[in-house]
């Protein structure tokens, strides 16, 4: 080391923080804007007889392992576990934070009994009473028991809410992408900013009908005329439409032979013969449902799909306008899992699809967080490799966590005096982090939702680096739409 003229006590605890800033985690707390690392005592085991009370960090996921029984077994993805344990491991390792160590909850709920998981984990997590609760494409039940019941502070992770649903909660639910309101004025917005929606589209607007649909409706309504668009149809989706049960019983129709947009109206209804009959009914229900409003859009000449509905009602929309011989341009966002729409997709209609997105695609930047983010994860104890390509559904998930896990542990850095959840609240609204392909995520009082600047994305089904192709831009990235470019986007809408 350069002598500097300062103490050798001074160099030395230099050295014990570049010790801890020189790993990928603590660069990443720093780049997050995390405050001074101080490296003490490595943190006794959770559970050992010399640990103290540790802070607990709860996360709650589907199991993104086992999508076969839902119908998506082609999708790969590693379970977030090794990571978190990694990170959290390598922070405790060093002496936690501010003389505070770290320890996971981590819970996982099924698709074949996702009422009992949920049981299971209202009763237990709350009893943790964890610092915060992370956790990917939150559940309904889990929002009610633990961050609306427990008041516990909640990030999350490729999720979106209504409006309604940030207000209830009271500055306890914090996101990556936005409540449904945001994200469909600001789809809107950067779609007709990259040119992929002009005057001349005729759109159609489809959204789930539920409490919220008026409020959705009206966000649309209002990007459209700001924009000057031609709204030229609406229509609604039965909520119970898309639920896991759907899914679950779709796979076991096509197992049993049958294909819910079968072309072939007699063998469908052959196959629907081996089914229960409350089964029968459903299925033939969301048939005919999408047929007929793939026949209402066609009809009114709408050229683009602008989507706020579930993931799985734009695929079955896509699957019916295939039949109808309809074939126009499909607009989602974040909110929509692109992965999972366009798994069993027709492919003529895939192609047709555009993604107005704040995450990470197909030739965008890697850097020095990103890459030692497989680090983390291949550091974890008993784990099998990290062997997916970057890019893949699997690795933009883990790079996902890894951004959040610096905003988490930034913010608690930040906090001056005990670390309590009001505390690491209002440390969490200092969040600024700019990540290297040119996403912005950021929060501040009012402003609950990550995304602050999107781009256009295209589907590529003949790209080979998932099963059902790639993402790729097609558009600079773009502000927040209107008003909610301010900082206070809890409304969702520029003049709502």
């Amino acid at each position: 080391m350069v002598d500097n003229g300062e103490p050798d006590d001074v160099r030395e605890e230099d050295l014990r923080l570049y010790e801890l800033a020189g790993t990928r985690v603590g660069a990443g707390v720093l780049a997050a804007g995390g405050g001074a690392l101080v490296e003490g005592p490595q943190c006794p085991e959770p559970g050992s007889p010399e640990a103290a009370e540790t802070v607990k960090i709860a996360f709650v996921t589907p199991d993104v392992v086992n999508l076969e029984v839902i119908g998506l077994g082609a999708l790969v993805f590693d379970t977030p576990e090794p990571v978190l344990e990694s990170y959290i491991d390598e922070i405790n390792h060093h002496g936690g934070i501010n003389g505070n160590c770290f320890e996971l909850r981590y819970y996982e709920y099924g698709f074949t009994d996702p009422a009992g998981d949920f049981g299971r984990i209202c009763g237990d997590l709350p009893q943790h009473e964890p610092l915060v609760m992370m956790g990917v494409a939150f559940a309904e039940p889990v929002f009610q028991c633990a961050t609306l019941g427990a008041r516990i502070p909640t990030i999350g992770l490729f999720s979106q809410w209504p409006a309604t649903s940030f207000t209830l909660a009271d500055e306890l639910l914090w996101v990556d992408n936005g409540s449904i309101e945001f994200l469909l004025d600001n789809t809107v917005n950067a779609a007709v900013q990259a040119g992929t929606l002009t005057p001349a589209d005729r759109v159609g607007l489809l959204f789930q009908q539920t409490d919220n649909a008026p409020a959705v409706r009206s966000a649309f309504d209002t990007a459209s005329r700001r924009l000057g668009m031609d709204v030229a149809a609406s229509a609604g989706v039965p909520p119970g439409f898309s639920e896991t049960v759907v899914l679950v019983v779709e796979q076991q129709f096509r197992e049993a032979g049958g294909e819910i947009f079968d072309p072939d109206a007699a063998a469908f209804e052959r196959a629907l013969a081996a089914m229960p009959d409350e089964v029968a009914v459903l299925l033939r229900q969301i048939r005919q449902h999408f047929l007929e409003v793939a026949a209402q859009f066609r009809n009114a000449g709408v050229t683009a799909v602008v989507a706020s509905a579930d993931w799985a009602d734009v695929r079955n929309l896509m699957r019916a306008a295939e039949l109808a011989g309809w074939f126009p341009t499909w607009v989602i966002n974040d909110a929509h899992y692109v992965m999972l729409v366009l798994t069993d997709s027709p492919r003529d209609q895939g192609d047709n699809l555009l993604q107005v997105s704040s995450g990470r695609t197909v030739g965008d930047p890697l850097e020095g967080l990103d890459r030692g983010c497989l680090t983390v994860r291949n550091s974890a104890q008993d784990a099998e490799p990290f062997t997916h390509r970057h890019h893949t559904d699997a690795w933009s998930l883990l790079a996902g966590l890894c951004d959040y896990l610096d905003i988490v542990f930034a913010a608690i850095t930040r906090v001056e005096g005990p670390l309590t959840r009001d505390s690491f609240l209002a440390a969490l609204s200092g969040t600024n982090y700019e990540l290297t392909h040119g996403s912005l995520i950021r929060f501040s009082d009012g402003d609950l939702f990550g995304a602050d600047r999107f781009r256009v994305l295209s589907a590529d089904s003949s790209c080979a680096l998932n099963e059902w192709g790639c993402m790729r831009p097609v558009s600079e990235w773009f502000p927040l739409a209107g008003a909610a470019a301010g900082g206070g986007n809890l409304g969702g809408t520029a003049d709502g």
